[in-house]
């Protein structure tokens, strides 16, 4: 009897992060942005979601940036070793792409590829871009960002990737919880085409404030700053950050604490 193609298995965080040891004595400003960058990098592997291929793709995308910046800097160990965890995670979505979640191969046709290659990828959040493994060909996600998204499509979108829709008063807010992550989106109304005005998030144990908002807005860890605010497609959000011991809530928007 012919053997069943494997499922994509859940590598431990640590596979993807060995080669992501500590950086020493990076002086200068480019060397200063390089080291900024690749700590942000190691956060975010530490909390990628495995099965999870657009996590994936926004993870690689975030590795080639601070990749690109030390590569300014010449910082050959980041470049080397970002390099390698990128090998990783490629791996990982060719598994997801063959296999998918039932043991069956999926292909696409020379069309479907080809549209995909033209247009984008519209299951994946745009700003990120991932190689197509059996092609080589590169492949830009061309799909809505979740802080861009009405109430119905962000719903879904959540929904797909196994978030659980909890009950609460407010008719205008959003519910959602994974693990140990939890969010609120408070709409204008309780049908709103429009996106959250605002956004909180309860991160999961060791994720990083950045890391949350570049989850949701696409927006580079790097660069985001406590009191500073996101420039998105229905305008500007401020950001406040609430930390303590055992504490963390992250709010985007007009939250009216």
């Amino acid at each position: 009897m012919p053997s069943k193609p494997s499922r994509p298995n859940r590598p431990h965080p640590a596979f993807f992060i060995a080669a992501l040891t500590v950086l020493v004595g990076c002086k200068g400003e480019e060397k200063a942005q390089c080291q900024a960058m690749f700590e942000e990098a190691q956060k975010s592997i530490k909390v990628v979601k495995t099965r999870d291929i657009d996590d994936l793709r926004r993870v690689d995308g975030e590795l080639a940036g601070a990749a690109s910046k030390c590569e300014e800097a010449g910082v050959d160990q980041a470049i080397t070793e970002l390099g390698k965890a990128r090998e990783e995670i490629a791996k990982q979505i060719d598994r997801i792409e063959k296999y998918g979640n039932t043991g069956k191969r999926a292909k696409l046709t020379e069309d479907e590829l080809a549209r995909l290659v033209k247009d984008g990828d519209p299951k994946c959040p745009k700003g990120q871009a991932y190689k197509h493994q059996a092609s080589g060909k590169e492949i830009r996600c061309a799909g809505p960002l979740p802080i861009e998204m009405g109430r119905a499509q962000a719903e879904q979108y959540f929904l797909d990737r196994d978030y659980k829709i909890r009950p609460i008063d407010d008719p205008n807010t959003l519910k959602l919880e994974h693990g140990g992550e939890l969010l609120l989106l408070e709409f204008k109304r309780e049908e709103d085409p429009d996106p959250a005005k605002c956004v909180t998030i309860y991160p999961p144990p060791q994720q990083s404030w950045q890391e949350a908002i570049s989850r949701f807005s696409g927006k580079n860890p790097a660069l985001l700053r406590k009191g500073g605010s996101l420039q998105t497609k229905s305008g500007k959000m401020d950001i406040d950050v609430e930390q303590g011991k055992d504490k963390l809530v992250v709010r985007i928007g007009d939250c009216g604490k």
